[in-house]
Parts: structure tokens; C-alpha cells; sequence
């Protein structure tokens, strides 16, 4: 049985997008899968990428062999059923690895539409069990497994630096949060509203669009500007990475809280990385298993969070860094893909 890929130039690679992607099919490619598409490019002009992904698709669908398992990464568009009929007709399977459904926050496909077209695959895996549970009750007949952590690989070999806060004279533990993402009001507004509501927590963000004057004056709120992966996993301020959608602080709501219990954000893997627990919606696709593992603080709210941070033992939160260490040791080196991939092969074999 040949374990095979279809490797593809995803949207803005170059400017480090597409990395849960490209993290799978390095880790793939680490694990003897064989590549039937052509070698990914860091390319930003889209024509291009077009015509190469086509290329891509065509030359897999001629070099499937009987017996193959191959592999996609879900969605591909207009090219899945295809792939999938080209499959079946040499006798080859499909796994399909869920990033996104196109009938939830984007509403590009029905509910229908999307189970008919995940129906051509042999075996789903899904980011979560919420997904899992909710891909078998609308009649999705492939089998489903599950993913979890999405991986978070690295050209360097880097051991986060970041270390638990030291107490002050008063013996005082002082723990502070952030945020790496969009800081536009726009998309991400509650971080401003979060940030008026805090006094003895600081929050630090990091990203594009940041919007000063939005917070009180004397609200403990530093901005860093735009930081690089690799730089903040050596270097990141904040005790606790912050994971949350949406408008409100109360809890994520409507099409956005939806897109929260049946998604596994990438930004996640990457506050794993840089070694800090994170904070997570409760009801969130990865609440469950923050919680199950010990990685970070699961809330109904960020009206809980001074709160919760303020009164924190330092010696629970150590207990955090080091689960959030055993589990970096997973997320790093492509656990998660393996893992995942291992337990599809499996079902396509029982």
C-alpha cells in the first residue's frame, strides 16, 4: 500500500501563510509519503500558482496506482471530487485532512453540499470531536477521525525561552497575557474593551492594525509591533496566549462562536511553541483538550480574566509550562499529522 500526496503553492506562502499546510506536507514527506503532484514553490503570483496547482492535479490523477492511499488536504476546491472519482477508478483510496468547511463561516457551500462532496473520501479527519460528531450527524459516510494540535514545525531547532514570573517583594505573582494576530477593531475589537476592563493584568499584543487610543489612556495594554515566528518563540511577552474570535468578551457568539467549536486555531500551536499556556473559550473545538492536558486556563468568559490570572498559584502555572513542554515535543516534530495519519491507515485497513 503506497502512501501518496498531492503537494500544492498555497496562498501567500511567502509571506507565512499556508503553514499548517505546508507543515503536513512536510511531515508527509518525512514520513516516505510520495509526492504525485509537482514540488511546492514560494511563489505570490497567483496565474502562476493556478496553472501549477492544475498541472498538479492532473499529473496525480495520471500516477495514481491500485492499492494507493492518497492523501488531501481539505478544501481543494473544485479539484476534490475529481481527485476522489480519479482514485476510486484505479482502485486507490482518500484521506481528506479538514483545515475548513466551506458551509460554515465563509457559507461558499451548503450543509448538503459540503457532507455530499466529503462523501467521496474514504476516511475524514476532522480538527476535533466536535467536528467528528457533528461531520457523522449530518450523514457524512466516510470514516471520521480525529487531528487535534495542529503541528507547528521550525527551520531551527527552538526551546522556548520564556519562564514563569518571579513574585515580588510582597510575594506577589504578576502574570500577564497576549495576543498574536490581527489588531484591526474590525476583526479583533474585544481586545480593547478587554483592555479597558484590566488593571492589574498587562496585555501585550502583537500584530498589523493595531489601533492606539482605542483603550483608556492608563490601560495596561503594550503594543510590539509585528513579530516573527521565530522571534517570538525566543522572546515573547505574556504569560498566557489568548485564543478567542469574535466581537464580544462575554463569549463568542453567532457564525464566529460556531467557527470556534468546530475549528482548531493555528495560532494555538503557535503559543505552544513559544511556551506559554493558553486561555481558551470553554465551549471551543481545543477547550476540552487544554483542559484534559493541563495546557493553559479554559473560560465561559474574559470577564473572568483578571480574576483568574490575579489568583493564580505560581505553582500551578509552572505545572502548565511543563505540560505545555511534553506537548511542544509532539507539535514539533510532526506528531500530530503522523498520528493522525497512522490512525486513517488503520481504519482503511480494519
Amino acid at each position: 500500500m503506497r502512501l501518496c500526496y498531492l503537494s500544492r503553492n498555497y496562498k501567500n506562502v511567502a509571506l507565512g501563510g499556508g503553514k499548517a499546510k505546508t507543515d503536513i506536507e512536510q511531515t508527509l514527506a518525512a514520513m516516505g509519503t510520495v509526492n504525485l503532484g509537482l514540488r511546492q514553490t514560494r511563489s505570490t503570483n497567483k496565474i502562476y500558482d493556478f496553472v501549477r496547482n492544475l498541472t498538479g492535479v492532473l499529473r496525480t490523477m495520471w500516477r495514481l496506482q491500485k492499492g494507493d492511499v492518497l492523501v488531501l488536504q481539505y478544501p481543494v476546491k473544485k479539484w476534490f471530487e475529481p481527485l476522489c472519482k480519479a482514485a476510486h477508478r484505479r482502485q486507490a483510496k482518500v484521506v481528506a485532512i479538514i483545515h475548513d468547511l466551506g458551509s460554515f463561516r465563509r457559507k461558499r457551500l451548503t450543509v448538503a453540499e459540503e457532507i455530499a462532496r466529503l462523501n467521496h473520501a474514504d476516511v475524514v479527519i476532522a480538527p476535533n470531536p466536535y467536528q467528528q460528531q457533528w461531520l457523522v450527524e449530518q450523514g457524512c459516510r466516510a470514516r471520521v477521525t480525529v487531528y487535534g494540535l495542529h503541528d507547528y514545525l521550525s527551520d531551527e531547532v527552538i526551546e522556548p525561552a520564556h519562564s514563569a514570573p518571579e513574585p515580588d517583594a510582597a510575594g506577589k505573582v504578576h502574570f500577564s497575557a497576549c495576543f498574536v494576530g490581527n489588531l484591526s477593531p474590525k476583526i479583533n475589537g474585544y481586545l480593547y474593551r478587554l483592555a479597558d476592563r484590566l488593571h492589574e493584568v498587562t496585555l501585550h499584543l502583537y500584530g498589523p492594525s493595531f489601533a492606539e487610543g482605542e483603550s483608556r489612556s492608563n490601560a495596561p495594554l503594550q503594543y510590539h509591533g509585528f513579530g516573527h515566528d521565530m522571534t517570538l518563540m525566543r522572546s515573547i511577552e505574556g504569560d498566557f496566549g489568548i485564543s478567542w474570535y469574535g466581537e464580544s468578551i462575554a463569549g463568542p457568539e453567532g457564525a464566529l462562536g460556531e467557527y470556534m467549536a468546530f475549528n482548531n486555531p493555528h495560532k494555538v500551536s503557535l503559543y505552544l511553541r513559544c511556551g506559554i499556556p493558553l486561555i481558551i473559550w470553554r465551549k471551543a473545538g481545543l477547550g476540552s483538550l487544554v483542559e484534559r492536558e493541563g495546557i493553559g486556563l479554559v473560560v465561559e468568559s474574559l470577564e473572568e480574566l483578571e480574576e483568574r490570572l490575579t489568583t493564580l498559584p505560581l505553582e500551578e502555572y509552572r505545572t502548565m509550562q511543563e505540560n505545555v513542554r511534553r506537548v511542544v515535543t509532539q507539535i514539533a516534530s510532526g506528531g500530530s499529522c503522523r498520528r493522525a495519519v497512522e490512525e486513517a491507515m488503520a481504519l482503511l485497513q480494519a
